[in-house]
């Protein structure tokens, strides 16, 4: 309800832009706040962030991939998502191991930054709108 209240006051690209960095901004804030008042709320907005994410994505998802395709589209991209969880997880032990409980949080702001940085130059409302005109014609 209200994730699709923000998609249409600030447009599909606009939500994304902005679901995307604040995972990036949270990571680096607790990496140099490390304390409870401030990690605490960082989550909250990076949990409502995600929500919205999924929110937005999804939504593209069932619009764009044919009805027979869409489960097997879904299932592949919840078990990346899983996976990048897990080896996130994982490679953060290491990283905590070596450079401290901080370290993780800039690497993972760093590594968010990547995929942000490539969805900000190309996925443009333009081609969101083709692509929708195109799955709707198709």
């Amino acid at each position: 309800f209200t994730g699709g209240r923000v998609i249409q006051r600030l447009g599909r690209r606009a939500t994304i832009i902005v679901v995307g960095i604040l995972p990036i901004l949270t990571c680096a804030t607790v990496g140099l706040f490390p304390h409870p008042a401030v990690a605490v709320p960082m989550y909250a907005v990076q949990a409502a962030s995600s929500t919205l994410f999924t929110i937005v994505t999804l939504s593209l998802r069932q619009q764009l991939i044919p009805d027979h395709l869409l489960g097997r589209v879904n299932s592949v991209y919840r078990w990346f998502a899983a996976g990048g969880m897990a080896l996130g997880a994982l490679a953060g032990s290491f990283v905590a191991e070596a450079f401290g409980l901080r370290a993780p949080y800039f690497l993972a702001a760093a590594l968010l930054a990547v995929p942000f940085g490539i969805v900000l130059l190309t996925f443009t409302t333009a081609r969101i709108d083709a692509a929708l005109a195109d799955a709707s014609a198709g």
